[in-house]
């Protein structure tokens, strides 16, 4: 069956953003006066930001937190790099009107100002702000399905990191790993179907075009 839509994680995915995510880390730890590294914090990214401060029992300084991070990586925005094969992979979904969106952890207003930043032509995506639960549950990718009027099978979703690959399965869709993201190769010993790709024009393989 044709894939009719493409769903994309952000962070590792199509842009990256780590050198910002511990720039910012740190620089409000520091100021904050948490004794918090950001190897700690780099174990959930992916994950929306107040349930990473639960995990790192930090939960009880989310508004300050949030507030200190958020307004120093809107600050900091250009330590931000776009992957490589991101506008390709866009004109060319766009060439077999094959329609795409983004999930992401991120705020509602952080997401706009790197699509603006960027000049990515995303006109849908959902954001931590719009679901009561994000990844790895699957509400996000129900309102991509019922924005797009979609199913399950007409779907790949691409993302780097472990946390996408339980969305994608708990949303029932394909999972494509992008291995070039921040989450590396996956265990060898993991058990689920998924495929792997190095590079974010290797999505045309899976598209079933006169191109792939």
């Amino acid at each position: 069956m044709p894939i009719k839509h493409i769903a994309f994680d952000l962070d590792g995915t199509l842009i990256d953003s780590e050198h910002l995510m511990k720039y910012s880390w740190d620089k409000t730890t520091k100021e904050l006066n948490i004794n918090c590294g950001f190897n700690e914090y780099r174990k959930y990214i992916g994950l929306p930001f107040e349930i990473i401060l639960e995990k790192l029992n930090l939960h009880k300084m989310n508004t300050e937190i949030s507030e200190k991070y958020f307004e120093s990586n809107a600050k900091n925005i250009e330590l931000i790099h776009l992957n490589k094969g991101v506008q390709e992979i866009l004109n060319f979904l766009d060439k077999y009107s094959i329609t795409y969106s983004i999930v992401t952890s991120k705020p509602r207003s952080n997401t706009l100002e790197v699509l603006k930043y960027f000049n990515l032509p995303i006109n849908f995506f959902v954001s931590s702000d719009d679901v009561k639960y994000g990844k790895p549950y699957p509400d996000s990718m129900k309102l991509i399905m019922d924005n797009f009027n979609i199913q399950e099978d007409d779907i790949i979703y691409v993302g780097d990191m472990m946390v996408d690959l339980s969305f994608a399965i708990n949303s029932k869709v394909k999972f494509v790993h992008y291995v070039s993201g921040k989450g590396k190769i996956f265990n060898n010993n993991l058990i689920a179907n998924y495929k792997s790709i190095d590079h974010l024009c290797d999505l045309k393989d899976f598209t079933q075009t006169k191109d792939s």
